[in-house]
């Protein structure tokens, strides 16, 4: 993911399937976020809604860490447990 988030090349350098691809990507927006923080420009979204997309995937990875968490407890609590 990493490599395809825009930190080693800039994304309008990458070819097509792949800067489609950054799009899906959230660490593209922290790299150009903060690249965009030093520079004053970013390449993918103004600033400000990279930062929301930023705060949006964390609260979906937390979601769903705290899912997965949940059914693996609930699993490991069975009857002969």
């Amino acid at each position: 993911m990493l490599l395809m988030s825009g930190a080693y090349f800039l994304l309008p350098t990458v070819p097509e399937p792949f800067r489609t691809l950054a799009w899906l990507n959230p660490i593209a927006y922290a790299v150009d976020a903060f690249r965009g923080s030093l520079t004053g420009a970013t390449v993918l979204l103004p600033l400000g809604q990279e930062i929301v997309v930023l705060a949006l995937a964390a609260v979906a990875v937390l979601l769903a860490g705290l899912y997965l968490f949940e059914r693996l407890m609930a699993a490991g609590s069975g009857p002969d447990r």
